[in-house]
């Protein structure tokens, strides 16, 4: 067996990739953080939408957090059953 690369780790730490799958997983953050935090407001004072409808407008971002869960447990159910491979599920998130 080959041994490890003591430098690997300090590689990938300075790589070009890792800095830009840092920076754009910052940046989705702190759009889903943003539009969280402000939407509510904006559409109170902007859209005029009153404090008790701001629950339908809540409607998209419960699907969504729903529908990841579920295509989750799918993704794992394919994988653990043979009927699709871990890289395609991989490919496909």
């Amino acid at each position: 067996p080959r041994k490890a690369d003591p430098r690997l780790p300090w590689a990938l730490l300075l790589s070009p990739s890792l800095a830009a799958i840092c920076a754009a997983h910052f940046a989705q953050n702190w759009a889903n953080y943003t539009l969280s935090y402000f939407l509510p407001s904006y559409l109170v004072s902007t859209a005029g939408l009153s404090q008790g409808r701001l629950s339908v407008a809540a409607l998209p971002l419960a699907a969504n957090a729903a529908a990841g869960v579920a295509f989750g447990q799918a993704a794992d159910w394919a994988v653990a059953r043979g009927h699709c491979p871990v890289l395609a599920v991989r490919c496909a998130a």
